[in-house]
């Protein structure tokens, strides 16, 4: 009877790091410290399934519903097609890690919880090269707007080349930049 309590009170323990934790000091009184903002970036290659059809973005949520699990089916078969069979991990990988070290976001705090997600879409050259930047959703925050516009801006050529069995001189990646 004392195992779940025990695993509660380590559950709450967890959980109550995450938030503004209020500290006490050896003198008693309280002061809360505000945690530092994080940045998420998510990456969803662009597929274009037929030039007179509209580009799809493949999610990076898991399905929900049997359709959704089919639609993801076929867009990560489109996307073998696509890539030629080839692995774009390592481009997708070393384009987070650039947009990470680059992107400086604002405060959380100075952020309206509903302006909190900007999107760019990014095309990438064979050799690394970033050929384009383009803003495709705006946050409606200028702070957070611009730090990501400056980072895409500061950011001209990633570690990682295109792979020599991808058919395309280029590739089209959407990020999703994220605080909270």
């Amino acid at each position: 009877m004392n195992a779940p309590i025990k695993q509660a009170a380590e559950l709450k323990d967890v959980t109550s790091t995450l938030a503004e934790t209020p500290l006490v000091s050896p003198q008693g009184s309280m002061a809360t410290v505000a945690r530092p903002t994080s940045k998420i970036i998510t990456l969803s290659p662009v597929l274009e399934l037929d030039p007179n059809a509209q580009p799809q973005v493949r999610s990076s949520r898991p399905p929900i519903t049997m359709m959704e699990i089919l639609k993801q089916a076929k867009l990560e078969e489109a996307e073998r097609q696509a890539t030629g069979g080839a692995n774009m991990d390592r481009v997708l990988k070393a384009l987070e890690q650039a947009l990470s070290q680059s992107w400086n976001p604002p405060p959380v705090k100075e952020v309206p919880v509903l302006q909190r997600d900007v999107r760019l879409q990014f095309i990438i050259g064979r050799d690394g090269t970033v050929l384009q930047a383009e803003v495709t959703k705006k946050s409606g925050a200028s702070a957070l707007d611009e730090s990501v516009t400056q980072s895409a801006k500061t950011l001209k050529k990633i570690s990682e080349s295109l792979p020599s069995s991808f058919p395309k001189d280029r590739y089209t990646v959407e990020v999703n930049f994220h605080i909270e």
